[in-house]
């Protein structure tokens, strides 16, 4: 076969490849700049779609995040199959277009790379970022290895919220606990029990033998605990009590600071986590050494934790019932 000057036969498989290392690459290989800016910027648009949806209407973002990564995905194939064939009706005669240039290639794929970071970027620090959960301080709501999409639009700071927050004194580290007061809350714990501004908050046992792991691996431990149902303004939610979390008065996580009442400063929020008898949080200065009570800056709190997306242990593997449990 002869090939005339500046006619290049486009390579299917070449047209495939691009396609899949960036949409719209291989279209732009085989010459169309259009269909290459559609894939383009039409590929990833379902996640932001889903993730902003999801941020106003919590219930739903995960059921709306798992469409969002179908769509991507098929989009993403989509591209594939359309360079694919483009370039299979191209493959023994094509002449070169201003877009076959290496130089284009690489701006256009750079380009595409930078919008797909601009707009994590902003998924992350606007509207949801997923986070995982290291430790047993908010048993039995959430346990070691959950990972939670947390919520940033329209969640304004509520009593009774699971918040992920930058711890205020190591702000380099998040920690994700409840909120129990707002600022001018008055608060006092006392045998057990939350008193919010003067009113104890309800609080009912519903499991009276809840069995837990203390430490991993070998060092781990089962211990007995209670599980209750307390309710901070109507809010129900679950926490975890040892069984003999109230046998000493002393125990400052049944009775803290002897029971006197403190109050919320201003543009602070105080935090408690779910383990109440195990969770580093405001009551014992968020477990730096030689700190009693500390106060959240609602300018540290990074999100509203909504929805368990992903659970998994070593031991256990992925724990099916856990995924999609809203908080």
């Amino acid at each position: 076969m002869n090939v005339a000057s500046g006619d290049k036969p486009r390579r299917p498989w070449v047209a495939a490849l691009l396609a899949g290392v960036t949409p719209g690459l291989g279209h732009l290989y085989v010459g169309r700049l259009r269909p290459a800016i559609l894939f383009a910027v039409v590929t990833p648009s379902p996640l932001v779609i889903a993730a902003v949806a999801g941020a106003y209407h919590p219930s739903l973002l995960l059921p709306l995040i798992l469409i969002g990564v179908a769509l991507h995905v098929s989009f993403w194939i989509a591209a594939v199959v359309s360079a694919l064939v483009l370039a299979r009706r191209k493959r023994t005669s094509y002449e070169l277009t201003r877009y076959n240039h290496a130089a284009v290639y690489a701006g256009f794929a750079l380009a595409s790379w930078i919008a797909g970071n601009v707009s994590a970027g902003y998924i992350r620090s606007s509207l949801v970022e997923p986070f995982r959960i290291p430790s047993g301080g908010m048993l039995p709501t959430l346990v070691p290895g959950d990972l939670v999409f947390a919520t940033k639009v329209g969640a304004q700071c509520q009593r009774g919220d699971v918040a992920v927050f930058k711890n205020p004194l190591q702000t380099d580290v998040d920690f994700i606990q409840r909120i129990i007061g707002l600022p001018g809350d008055r608060i006092r714990i006392e045998n057990g029990h939350v008193y919010l501004n003067g009113e104890e908050q309800a609080k009912r046992l519903v499991d009276p033998s809840y069995a837990f792991q203390l430490g991993f691996g070998d060092e781990s431990e089962t211990e007995a605990g209670q599980v209750y149902e307390e309710t901070v303004e109507a809010r129900p939610y679950r926490i975890l009590e040892r069984t003999t979390l109230c046998g000493r008065p002393q125990n400052p996580a049944c009775t803290f600071e002897g029971g006197r009442e403190f109050r919320v400063p201003p543009g602070h929020a105080f935090m408690m986590g779910d383990n109440r008898g195990n969770s580093a949080d405001s009551r014992f200065g968020f477990g730096a050494q030689g700190k009693s009570l500390e106060f959240v800056p609602i300018a540290n709190i990074k999100g509203r934790a909504v929805v368990i997306w992903l659970s998994f242990s070593l031991l256990e593997g992925i724990r099916w019932n856990r995924i999609g449990q809203t908080l």
